[in-house]
């Protein structure tokens, strides 16, 4: 009798424990995908250029914001924010490109900032406003278009690369390899032990509407052939840098560069390490152009022969 009334309690503790890693397994997933409420501080200009209040519409009906900051320049660069920010945190790197001659677009993600959108999708549905953007622009006669983006904003940018094969280049800044390995990673910072992402893997599935198998980055990555730097920090944990080096190892680019940042973590680089970040993105818009500038003369002896 005694063994079964000891069966019994430790079958309700077990069914007690499963219940609360159930319950803390959902607040887990609202509180990963909910939507961002920082404000967007307003801005009237930037390195003395007026700023352009625009929206569009995705093509799943999701009005989403942003700034552009025309340079008189057909070369313009899409600057994408991480998750917990919003176009504010762009703001130094928009100043690098628009000194290095480009005009600049900032747009807040879905789910942040001016745009709509209730739920954060670690890039997947979000892929949907940077090729709404992408259109946008052509629409405005930019000839070649850029994709800058980080973490989030970075994963963004590879699920499009199946609907945008000419980028003109593409900076990743602390992109994840894969949403289950990121779940994971993030949950470090809780006292949830980590086998609570297999509980979160379908909740988290259910809520977006889509497959986890599908949100792999480093699988879309492989379709950029555009020029491609990838930056991280040594230091991180969310993205750790072996996951940075593995991204990087996976790319088919035709010209492509890596940095870690010594000491770096999941931050903003452009604010944190300010002049090296500065010289490590201008070196590489540098080779960009003389890349291009090849391709050019190259284009020209074929049509002389």
């Amino acid at each position: 009798m005694k063994a079964i009334k000891y069966f019994k309690y430790s079958l309700l503790a077990s069914g007690n424990i499963f219940a609360a890693l159930v319950i803390s397994s959902a607040a887990s997933v609202h509180w990963l995908t909910r939507r961002d409420l920082r404000p967007v501080k307003a801005l009237r200009q930037l390195s003395d250029k007026p700023i352009q209040d625009v929206e569009i519409i995705t093509e799943d009906n999701v009005k989403v914001s942003a700034w552009l900051i025309d340079n008189d320049s057909e070369k313009v660069v899409i600057l994408l924010s991480g998750r917990g920010s919003n176009r504010n945190k762009n703001i130094e790197k928009a100043k690098v490109y628009l000194e290095q001659g480009y005009s600049v677009l900032m747009p807040d993600l879905r789910g942040t900032g001016k745009s709509d959108g209730d739920r954060i999708s670690f890039g997947w549905h979000e892929r949907k406003d940077i090729v709404a953007w992408y259109h946008f622009l052509k629409s405005k006669h930019y000839e070649h278009i850029a994709a800058h983006g980080f973490s989030i904003g970075a994963a963004t940018i590879c699920y499009s690369l199946r609907n945008i094969k000419d980028y003109y280049f593409v900076v990743l800044e602390s992109c994840y390899h894969d949403v289950f390995a990121l779940v994971k990673n993030a949950l470090r910072k809780t006292y949830l032990p980590q086998t609570t992402a297999y509980l979160i893997r379908p909740m988290t599935e259910y809520l977006l509407k889509v497959v986890a198998e599908k949100m792999r980055p480093v699988i879309f990555l492989q379709q950029c052939k555009s020029p491609l730097l990838i930056m991280g920090g040594d230091s991180e944990t969310l993205v750790p840098a072996p996951t940075t080096v593995e991204l990087f190892s996976h790319n088919k680019a035709r010209f492509s560069k890596i940095h870690l940042f010594k000491g770096g973590i999941h931050q903003n680089f452009s604010e944190t390490f300010k002049e090296e970040f500065r010289e490590v993105l201008t070196d590489f818009l540098q080779h960009v152009e003389v890349l291009y500038e090849y391709q050019h003369m190259g284009e020209q002896r074929s049509e002389t022969m």
